[in-house]
């Protein structure tokens, strides 16, 4: 590193310094100038707006160029929810009767592995016997484990997801 020379102005630097007696003039938080000179200004508006139905001022645009278009339009979004609402509640039922099924073939196949299993008891083959009541046993309490953790991961994310 070289100290012994200096750094040399620019021309620009001479030129704005004879023009303001030798003084530098700077802007900043630290100077005397508090800020530069103003040469225009800026503005700016944002507006957002969201739900089934347009805004109530597009709204009244529409009904002003055909009259009763804001009708029709709320109307439509009415029938839409009532629509979508139906559905979610024929899914609703679906799920409920699929749930309730499968609990029941459950219970008729488990109740014939138990009645198999005191069968094979009954009749002497007693490892067989405990072992077919054995594994029906840890299948059936393998599934309500397994549901509980799935309904409760379900109910975590669904919390997770709410504002």
């Amino acid at each position: 590193m070289n100290m012994g020379k200096r750094k040399r102005k620019s021309k620009k630097t001479k030129r704005a310094q004879k023009q303001n007696n030798g003084q530098i003039q700077s802007y900043g938080p630290d100077s005397p100038n508090i800020s530069p000179p103003l040469i225009g200004t800026a503005g700016f508006r944002a507006e957002s707006f969201s739900g089934p139905i347009p805004h109530p001022k597009i709204l009244e645009q529409y009904d002003n160029i055909v009259p009763g278009s804001a009708d029709r339009i709320i109307e439509m979004a009415e029938t839409q929810a009532a629509h979508r609402q139906d559905l979610e509640r024929r899914v609703v039922k679906s799920d409920i009767f699929n749930s309730r099924l499968g609990l029941i073939f459950g219970f008729v196949i488990a109740l014939c592995f138990i009645c198999g299993s005191a069968y094979l008891l009954y009749n002497d083959k007693t490892t067989e016997g405990f072992l077919m009541g054995g594994v029906t046993l840890f299948s059936l309490v393998g599934v309500f484990v397994y549901g509980s953790q799935q309904r409760r991961k379900e109910r975590e994310t669904k919390a997770s997801m709410e504002p």
